[in-house]
C-alpha cells in the first residue's frame, strides 16, 4: 500500500529536530554550520528547494538556502548558551515548516509502489570501474510500507535473482555486486548474501547527507525511527555506519538459490 501522509509527517517531525540536533553537536565540535545543516543532515531534500537533482552539498548555488541556513545560524547564536537543545529544536522546526510542510503530501505520493519495481526492494545501475570492468550497484527502498522488507526474506531473494538476470542480460560482463548502505551492517540484510558480503565491508563512509545515512531513521512504516534517533542522541554515534560490501555476482546467485531454493530461479 502507499505511503501514508501521517508516516511522512511523523518521520519529518522526527528526523528535522534531530538533525539539529547533531547540527549543533558538529557545530560545537568546531564545524560550519553551514556544512553540518548542507553535508551532513538530509534538511535540503526535505525542503521545497530541493529539485530532486541538484543539491548546495555538491556545489549547486541556492540562494534561497543559503538565506535560510543565514536565518537558522542567529537561532543557533541565540540559542547557544542553553543546556540542552530543545528549545533550538522547536525554534528550527517551526522556521523551516514553511519549506518542509507542503513537501510531505508529495513526498509520501511520490513513495515506491512495488507496482513500479520490477525488483521490489531493490533497484540498481551498472557502473563502469576505473580498471574497465561492470559492476551492479544495488539501490533500496521498502515499497512494502508498513511490512519490513525482512518479513520476507525468499521475496526479496527472488528479487535479487531477477535483478541479476537482468544486469546480465545489459552488461554480460557485470561480474560483481556493490552496495553502499547502512543495511550492510544489518543482519538481516547480510543474510541475502554469501559470506564474502560482510567480509569484504569497509570503513564507514563519511558522513553525508544520503539515505545511505540517513535511512535508518525511517522505520518500516515509513515513520520516524524512534530507536534508532534516541541511540544518535544518547551516543553522539549513528547506530549503523554506512558501509561498502560487494561479492562476485556468481557467488551471490549461488547463495540465493542454495539458501532461499531453486524455485526462485
Amino acid at each position: 500500500m502507499p505511503l501514508s501522509i501521517e508516516a511522512r509527517r511523523d518521520f519529518i517531525e522526527g528526523v528535522v529536530p534531530l538533525s539539529f540536533w547533531l547540527a549543533r553537536k558538529l557545530k560545537r565540535e568546531g564545524m560550519p554550520l553551514f556544512e553540518a545543516l548542507t553535508v551532513r543532515t538530509n534538511l535540503y531534500r526535505m525542503t521545497v528547494l530541493f529539485d530532486g537533482m541538484n543539491h548546495p552539498a555538491s556545489g549547486f548555488q541556492d540562494a534561497r538556502w543559503n538565506a535560510l541556513v543565514a536565518a537558522l545560524q542567529a537561532l543557533f547564536d541565540r540559542h547557544k548558551d542553553d543546556a540542552d537543545s530543545g528549545a533550538l529544536e522547536r525554534a528550527a522546526l517551526e522556521h523551516m515548516r514553511p519549506f518542509i510542510e507542503p513537501r510531505i503530501e508529495d513526498d509520501a505520493r511520490a513513495w515506491p509502489k512495488p507496482e513500479e519495481r520490477p525488483f521490489g526492494f531493490f533497484t540498481y545501475e551498472l557502473a563502469r570501474l576505473k580498471d574497465g570492468r561492470s559492476r551492479i550497484d544495488l539501490h533500496l527502498a521498502n515499497p512494502f510500507v508498513p511490512e519490513s522488507p525482512f518479513a520476507a526474506p525468499a521475496a526479496r531473494a527472488a528479487e535479487l535473482l531477477r535483478l541479476l538476470a537482468d544486469a546480465k542480460a545489459r552488461q554480460p560482463e557485470a561480474d560483481s555486486v556493490h552496495c553502499g548502505s547502512w543495511l550492510n551492517a544489518l543482519k538481516p540484510f547480510q543474510e541475502l548474501f554469501p559470506p564474502e558480503w560482510a567480509a569484504s565491508m569497509t570503513a564507514p563512509s563519511e558522513l553525508r547527507y544520503h539515505y545511505g545515512w540517513w535511512g535508518q531513521f525511517i522505520d518500516r512504516t515509513g515513520g520516524f525511527n524512534r530507536r534508532n534517533g534516541e541511540k544518535l542522541r544518547t551516543t553522539g554515534q549513528f547506530p549503523f555506519p554506512c558501509v561498502g560490501c560487494q561479492c562476485s555476482a556468481a557467488s551471490l546467485r549461488t547463495h540465493l538459490l542454495t539458501r532461499f531454493g531453486a524455485g526462485n530461479s
